[in-house]
Parts: structure tokens; C-alpha cells; sequence
């Protein structure tokens, strides 16, 4: 009659003890079956599919009811509606079948800002929204399958060389402080970026002759957005396929002083997209590589990010503080993230299938140039809530739950606390 009568899909532990312990009562799936919907005939037996069904067992497995009472009052609402749905992906829901009163954790079409292509090509309708330019808070972005987009990336990736290692050359002369770099202006992305020399390693030399194909090349660019290259012979030859080839190994050589790759997860909640209700979490996590970053070795130890600590810790506050930027962290990082965020939703408002009742928790990763200023990498559907170590135990934990005080408790009574979410647009 409470109407508290819920289904979870996957490995959300979590979720069902903090429903359970509210008294609501768990109407188990048969199966992988989908919620509401009738029996399939066929069912593809896809890695990806069998990885889901994997998942769901794990989930079952962290279900501990040794009296099996969980189990004896699954049965008893086997026939009933459960009014609160939580899965692991959009596809297990049949929204055709949804009642207004049921309350599901996805919204259909998010795609259009969860893949890395819907981000690219809406992003780039943000000006139409709001007064925003996605060229100072998402990289710059192509799509390679279209070849005129892939043309265009191979010539912005051989500019970002060449003033990439005029930057490099500016500093090994004493010019540019390292560190001091304004922040990029519109149309400059994290790329143009490069590390300084590590305590006791040392860069090979700047040849001159790389120097002066370096202001060449920019020289003809920015010749270009003067509009000088019009009806006129270019100042100088230019460079061939063959010739890019060797520049770019030389500046690679020169300006590429990697060091650890590291990179943000931020939690954001979304509740309505009419009008678009956007909260966001007051603690994020720092998830960094265990071994140097090398183009040369793509083992995951060095690209893929997965060892978190907290952004309280030490060497994070300290690193900022030993810059002259202690106070970063709060006053450009953390609301460079979310203008990110907000940004990135409105863009694709209008092709999100938005259904009254529904939420969505969302993972957006991050970096950082060297002046703090954040940029979004990508936006994650369904993120991972499974513990990873002692710090994302707990805040795993404590996201799931102050989910459930903004999407439960918060809808019934609106002057209810949200633990770490924030309400930062409507």
C-alpha cells in the first residue's frame, strides 16, 4: 500500500541494504530477465551480455540473507508492481511497459552525451544554448571515420607540435618561467600543454633548424587566419608528408616529458530534464596511473587510471600550494567542473528521452592544465560502484546513499538534507 516494493539489477549491495533498511521489500528478478517486460524467446549470448549476467551474480553474491527472510518476502510481492527500479543499463527496462508512479534510474538516449562521439558533435552546438564556448572546457575533438574531420585533425595535431615545441624552446631559454603559462585562450585545448624537465633528467637539445620549421609552420597558420594566404605564394616551401614524419619524431624527442597520467572522477546526478535539474557531488576522487606515461608502452599500468586516493590527501593540496595555488581547488577547478557538466547536459537537452519519475547517476572524468582550468574528457552512464579500494568503499557507499535521500526522500519532503549533493541548475 506504501508503495515500497523495489527491483535491483546488478552488483548495487549497497542500494538494497540502504531500501531494505528504509522497510521497503525486494521483488527479485527470474533470471536475467527484463524488468516489466515478458520472457524472450532468443536470447544472444554476447561477451557483453554474459560480462552483465557475470556482474549480477557478483551482486547476488554480496546479497547476504543467511535466514533467507529476503528471499520468503521476494516471493510474497512476486505479483506486484515494484515501484522503485535500479539497473545496470538502460536496455533492462521496457519503458513501453513503465507506470507514471515507477521510478527507474536511466533515461533513454543519453547517448548523446555519454559516447565520446554524441559529446564531440553536441558540444559543438553549445553556443546555440548558452553563452559558453567548449573550447575552454572539452579538448579539442574529431571524428576520424569522416575524412574531412581526420584531415583535420592530422593538421591541428601537426600545429600543436610545432608550437608545442616553441614553447618548449621558449623556456629552456630562460624566457618563460616554467609553471607561469597564461591560460589558453578559446580554441587552445590541454595539448598545447607540456611537462618540464624532471629533477636529474635531461631534454636533448633544441636544433635551430627544428626551431625555424616550428615558426614556419606557425607562421603560415597564422597567415591563414589572416587571411594573407589568399592569391599569394606561401612564404616558404611546404612541408611533405615525409618531412611531418621526421619533424614530428624530432619534436617528440624534444618536447615530450611525460609524467604519471592521473585524471578526476566526478559524480553528478540528473533528476528531470523538463526543466534539466542537474546535482553535483562535494567530494571526487584522484585516480592515477602506477607506472610513467609512454607513448612507446601501452601497458594499462600507464594509461589506464585506476589507483584512487582522496583529493584531501597530501601530495594533491601540496602540489597546488607549492605552486602559489592553494586555493585552486575551490575557486577554479572545482567550478570549471561544473560549468563542464552543465554545459555538456544542455547541449544535448533535446535529444535526451526525458520521462517524468526518472533519474540517472553519471561519472564525468576530468584533467587539468597547468593553470588548474578542467577538461572534461568524457561523461560515464552506469559508473562503476563496486569498491575498488578503501577510499572508493566509502565514497561508493556514500554516494549511493545520498542518491537515494535526493531521488526518495527530497521528492517527498524538499527541505530534507542531500548529504554531499548539491543543487547547482535548474
Amino acid at each position: 500500500q506504501e508503495k515500497k516494493i523495489f527491483t535491483v539489477q546488478g552488483p548495487y549491495p549497497i542500494i538494497r541494504s540502504l531500501l531494505r533498511a528504509r522497510g521497503w521489500v525486494e521483488r527479485k528478478l527470474p533470471g536475467a530477465g527484463r524488468v516489466g517486460s515478458r520472457p524472450e524467446k532468443h536470447r544472444g549470448r554476447q561477451e557483453k551480455q554474459l560480462q552483465e549476467e557475470k556482474e549480477e551474480e557478483e551482486g547476488e553474491r554480496w546479497d547476504e540473507d543467511p535466514d533467507g527472510i529476503h528471499d520468503v518476502m521476494s516471493h510474497l510481492v512476486r505479483d506486484q508492481v515494484p515501484y522503485f527500479i535500479w539497473t545496470n543499463r538502460h536496455s533492462a527496462v521496457d519503458r513501453r511497459l513503465l507506470r507514471q508512479d515507477q521510478v527507474v534510474n536511466h533515461y533513454a538516449r543519453v547517448g548523446a552525451f555519454t559516447t565520446k562521439e554524441g559529446l564531440c558533435l553536441n558540444l559543438r552546438n553549445l553556443p546555440w544554448f548558452d553563452q559558453a564556448d567548449p573550447d575552454t572546457f572539452f579538448p579539442r575533438c574529431y571524428r576520424l571515420g569522416a575524412v574531412d574531420e581526420r584531415q583535420a585533425f592530422i593538421e591541428d595535431f601537426r600545429l600543436t607540435a610545432a608550437r608545442s615545441l616553441l614553447k618548449v624552446a621558449l623556456e629552456r631559454a630562460g624566457d618563460v618561467p616554467a609553471g607561469t603559462e597564461q591560460p589558453p585562450k578559446s580554441g587552445e585545448g590541454p595539448g598545447e600543454h607540456v611537462g618540464t624537465v624532471t629533477p636529474g633528467g635531461r631534454a636533448p637539445p633544441t636544433s635551430p633548424q627544428l626551431v625555424e620549421e616550428a615558426l614556419q609552420v606557425c607562421e603560415q597558420h597564422l597567415g591563414s587566419l589572416g587571411h594573407q594566404d589568399i592569391d599569394r605564394d606561401p612564404p616558404s616551401p611546404r612541408m611533405t608528408g615525409t618531412d611531418w614524419d621526421r619533424f614530428l619524431r624530432d619534436c617528440y624527442r624534444v618536447a615530450h616529458i611525460f609524467g604519471t597520467k592521473f585524471d578526476v572522477r566526478q559524480w553528478f546526478l540528473v533528476t528531470s530534464w523538463n526543466p534539466l535539474t542537474v546535482w553535483f557531488y562535494r567530494e571526487s576522487y584522484l585516480r592515477f596511473c602506477s607506472r610513467p606515461f609512454s607513448l612507446r608502452r601501452l601497458d594499462p599500468a600507464r594509461h589506464l587510471c585506476n589507483v584512487s586516493i582522496q583529493k584531501q590527501c597530501g601530495p594533491l593540496q601540496a602540489y597546488l600550494a607549492q605552486g602559489g595555488r592553494a586555493d585552486a581547488w575551490h575557486q577554479v577547478m572545482v567550478p570549471g567542473m561544473k560549468a563542464a557538466v552543465v554545459g555538456a547536459l544542455r547541449s544535448a537537452q533535446d535529444l535526451v528521452g526525458s520521462r517524468k519519475g526518472s533519474f540517472e547517476l553519471y561519472g564525468a572524468d576530468f584533467i587539468f592544465g597547468e593553470d588548474c582550468q578542467p577538461w572534461l574528457l568524457e561523461i560515464n552512464a552506469s559508473p562503476t560502484m563496486a569498491p575498488s579500494s578503501a577510499v572508493t568503499g566509502r565514497l561508493c557507499a556514500s554516494v549511493q546513499r545520498d542518491t537515494l535521500r535526493v531521488v526518495i526522500d527530497h521528492r517527498d519532503d524538499p527541505t530534507c538534507p542531500t548529504g554531499r549533493f548539491a543543487l547547482i541548475y535548474k
